[in-house]
């Protein structure tokens, strides 16, 4: 889903990390957003370690539960059709390098922090999580793309609210947490009047602590482009 910022040249892009193989969003709005922007903001460089990346493996050399969790859960989603670096981020990212933008940054650490610092309790759980349930790991990532393609704000919310519910330290920081901290500089920016175009996550947008929300409490009005 695309937003445009009421009276100003500012647009937020709610994105997927992930879409099925060859499937594109990438439609005539959010081109046209693209294109009319000097800035693009994205959550990370997606090509580059830019911060200290957390601590992958225990001191015997195996994989910390947080990080074999999502090996598995990568591997799942490639199972089931989905492609990792297909999202419209990724795309719009090496578009914006082609055509020399200036690119921002909104993170100012490496988002797998909220895994690594998670309690071990909630890290095992989800590794117990991704290795005895993988169809509610299918069902989970084939629900919040349906969602996401049909803007259904109420199952994002709840698939959101699911996940805190399951693993409340790790959501907390992986959402709640670097959206507060994304907001100052989204704020900035639309105080400067810049042309830009924000690009983060779907889950980000929603509930009452998500961007979209946050952004009307500070006095804009989004409108919906598609």
């Amino acid at each position: 889903m695309l937003f445009k910022i009421e009276g100003t040249d500012v647009y937020l892009l709610a994105s997927m990390h992930c879409l099925p193989k060859l499937v594109s969003h990438i439609n005539q709005p959010i081109f046209q957003a693209y294109q009319q922007s000097n800035i693009c903001m994205f959550e990370d460089d997606t090509t580059n370690e830019r911060h200290q990346p957390p601590n992958f493996r225990n001191g015997d050399g195996s994989l910390q539960p947080w990080a074999k969790a999502q090996q598995i859960i990568g591997s799942i989603a490639v199972e089931s059709g989905f492609e990792f670096g297909s999202g419209l981020d990724s795309f719009l990212f090496k578009k914006s390098i082609e055509d020399k933008k200036e690119i921002e940054f909104l993170d100012i650490e490496d988002c797998r922090h909220a895994y690594s610092l998670a309690p071990i309790r909630e890290q095992e759980s989800m590794l117990s999580f991704a290795v005895n349930h993988r169809e509610k790991v299918v069902d989970f990532l084939q629900g919040i793309y349906t969602a996401w393609r049909v803007w259904d704000v109420a199952a994002l919310a709840e698939a959101l609210q699911g996940q805190f519910c399951l693993f409340p330290e790790t959501y907390g920081r992986l959402v709640t947490v670097r959206n507060q901290i994304w907001m100052p500089k989204i704020l900035a920016t639309i105080s400067a009047g810049s042309s830009a175009l924000i690009v983060a996550g779907a889950f980000h947008f929603v509930g009452p602590e998500g961007l979209c929300l946050q952004t009307k409490n500070h006095g804009y009005n989004l409108l919906e482009i598609g």
